[in-house]
């Protein structure tokens, strides 16, 4: 029981003075946190998926919304009082960008432009 003491941050002076319950408690209450943090992180990187899926949609179609901060992430920026609202860009400008890029991209690996 010693290592998964430590491993849940007991020192191993306080684990020999502890009784066998306060030692099971404390390791509950660590796996409880490490749970709720793994959560948490999922929670993220969830949203954070869903935030790039609509921020490629935008691209291509228009009437896709990006939603406000606190909504993306509910619970964080609730106290925020003016709300930060994300830069709008042209979708049509980005996507002639990207295929004008492609377009130089391919010349170049067909050999019809040499880059310096």
């Amino acid at each position: 029981m010693l290592p998964t003491s430590l491993e849940s941050g007991i020192s191993i002076m306080d684990y020999w003075n502890m009784t066998y319950g306060e030692i099971v408690l404390t390791i509950e209450n660590y796996r409880a946190k490490e749970l709720e943090r793994k959560r948490e992180v999922a929670g993220f990187n969830y949203n954070l998926a869903n935030l790039i899926g609509l921020s490629v949609a935008r691209i291509m179609d228009n009437k896709a919304e990006y939603p406000p901060l606190c909504n993306a992430f509910p619970g964080l920026f609730d106290e925020v009082v003016e709300e930060v609202k994300p830069v709008q860009q042209d979708w049509k400008l980005s996507k002639a960008r990207f295929l004008q890029y492609a377009e130089a991209n391919n010349k170049k690996k067909r050999g019809d432009v040499k880059w310096h």
